[in-house]
């Protein structure tokens, strides 16, 4: 696999996440304003108030997904340089690293990419890093196999 393939199952990874958002919005506003007013009109308003939190609680998940991929799609991935910097494909012998946005583990057609930011602890190691460079993860020391 390479870089392309996994900046864009990202993308598609961060479209589809936006986008199951917001139908889960529209799903619950319906409910929402569907729900008919009983005569126990403190359960209504109790109800209301439960699909509203949860409501708030997707459009913020749809704000975070839109933020993360508007960040995505400025990173220049194109960068094939000798040194770590945003945008780099990092191999080593246990595992890949696509330094841009923080997402964690993602498995991409059986192959496990930790998507990491520069902000994290990991990432502020590996930037200026060059093939053969060490870093630590946890206790380990790990050796940069190659930069992408």
């Amino acid at each position: 696999m390479n870089k392309e393939q996994i900046v864009e199952e990202i993308r598609a990874l961060l479209k589809f996440k936006i986008e199951e958002a917001k139908k889960q919005l529209d799903e619950l506003e319906i409910a929402r304003n569907s729900d008919s007013k009983s005569t126990a009109g403190d359960k209504h308003e109790t109800g209301r108030a439960m699909a509203q939190l949860e409501i708030d609680r997707v459009r913020e998940q749809l704000s975070k997904s839109l933020g993360q991929l508007a960040s995505f799609n400025q990173i220049d991935f194109k960068h094939n340089g000798k040194t770590v910097r945003i945008g780099s494909y990092v191999k080593t012998k246990s595992f890949k690293i696509l330094l841009g946005i923080g997402l964690g583990k993602i498995e991409i057609q059986d192959t496990t990419i930790l998507a990491i930011s520069i902000a994290s602890p990991v990432g502020q190691q590996l930037l200026e890093k060059k093939s053969g460079d060490h870093f630590s993860m946890g206790p380990n020391q790990i050796t940069i196999t190659e930069i992408k």
